[in-house]
């Protein structure tokens, strides 16, 4: 190697190691010992301001990373009160809904399964808040089938019931008339559409 493709080359390792120092301080690691904490404060008092706190407490976009494997206590322990926030998004609390379209941040398994049917089975509750807060947390869901797609009634010997219910979701959905909310409207009906529903 060269004396300039050397000094080239070490120029472009320095570049990197900022580059990758910089983003590390940018990006600490998740505290999950305080989000802990935080949900346990909003399962005992489910304040409007509980709810923010918590949801200030996870990242504002993207995934955590490794949280199957980091995060199976907290997930436990959010699915032992998850009803608390079951009730406040069926009661259309805007903060709880906004909660849990960000706590996709932090959910794998059991835990995503419970909130895809919930925000799912809200879009009959109230579909245009569901398309506001499906937008503004559309970097969580890189498909939208599973969400859309998970219905209220989990029993797969009730083909006829999910059937209905997806029919429901498009029809409520497609008389949402903000012209803002359009596009992603349009694509949610169109997934709806094409999912099938089989015994």
């Amino acid at each position: 190697m060269s004396r300039h493709q050397t000094v080239v080359f070490g120029s472009i390792l320095m570049w990197a190691m900022s580059i990758l120092h910089v983003f590390a301080q940018d990006n600490p690691p998740f505290d999950w010992k305080s989000f802990e904490e935080g949900w346990k404060s909003y399962a005992a008092d489910p304040t409007d301001e509980n709810a923010r706190k918590v949801y200030n407490l996870l990242p504002p976009m993207g995934l955590v990373p490794n949280a199957a494997a980091d995060g199976t206590a907290v997930a436990d322990e959010i699915l032992r009160t998850f009803q608390v926030l079951e009730g406040k998004i069926a009661d259309k609390n805007r903060d709880a809904v906004r909660l849990g379209f960000r706590l996709f941040a932090v959910a794998t398994g059991t835990l995503a399964n419970a909130l895809n049917r919930n925000l799912g089975n809200f879009i009959g509750f109230d579909p245009r808040m569901f398309l506001e807060e499906l937008g503004s947390h559309r970097d969580l869901f890189p498909s939208l089938e599973t969400v859309l797609g998970s219905f209220r009634i989990d029993d797969s010997m009730d083909a006829a019931g999910r059937e209905l219910e997806r029919k429901y979701r498009i029809n409520v959905l497609d008389n949402v008339g903000d012209k803002s909310l359009k596009p992603l409207k349009d694509e949610c009906v169109k997934i709806l559409k094409k999912i099938k529903i089989t015994k």
